[in-house]
């Protein structure tokens, strides 16, 4: 058999949005650190799947673009630490990495893409809509983690199950 390709499809897949409200996460595989081409900013993406009310993987799927600098960066590290927080890996994190480390250096994103793939959180996301910039805008949407939780088990009818209590981390570096 032989292939052809296009250069354009219309309607190639798609992936269902969550609805607002609060949702089984699951931290995918392929965190990375990544540089605009002009070097103007680093990110750190982190892509997240939902989970169904069976623990099953839904199809939505979204990312989390963190992109530390000048006056958002505290902010960026106090996002970091809620999900090393409530993934139960924050003291990890603190006794085994330098206290110099910054949540943009590759040293600390090896270690999230080491250690967080596999870990769930409960999460509150929101859809809203945006326009892109340049010479056409196109109104997109996109669902924003507006609030994250220590999972506990699969959400029956949306009502939270958080827990108060961290388990303790394994700690294979």
């Amino acid at each position: 058999m032989k292939l052809e390709g296009q250069d354009h499809h219309e309607s190639f897949g798609g992936y269902k949005n969550p609805e607002d409200g609060w949702h089984n996460l699951l931290i995918g595989e392929g965190i990375e650190r990544y540089t605009r081409d002009n070097n103007s900013s680093v990110s750190v993406r982190i892509p997240w799947q939902t989970i169904d009310e069976d623990g099953e993987l839904a199809f939505s799927t979204f990312e989390t673009c963190i992109l530390p600098s000048g006056d958002v960066f505290e902010s960026w590290e106090k996002k970091i630490g809620c999900i090393l927080k409530v993934t139960g890996l924050l003291d990890s994190f603190n006794e085994k990495l330098p206290d110099d480390c910054l949540v943009s250096d590759q040293q600390f994103v090896d270690a999230l893409a080491m250690k967080l793939p596999g870990k769930k959180v409960l999460a509150r996301t929101e859809v809203s809509t945006y326009k892109t910039k340049g010479d056409n805008p196109v109104e997109k949407t996109q669902n924003n983690i507006m609030e994250i939780k220590i999972y506990a088990g699969p959400i029956n009818g949306g009502a939270s199950k958080a827990k108060k209590d961290v388990a303790p981390a394994e700690d294979k570096w």
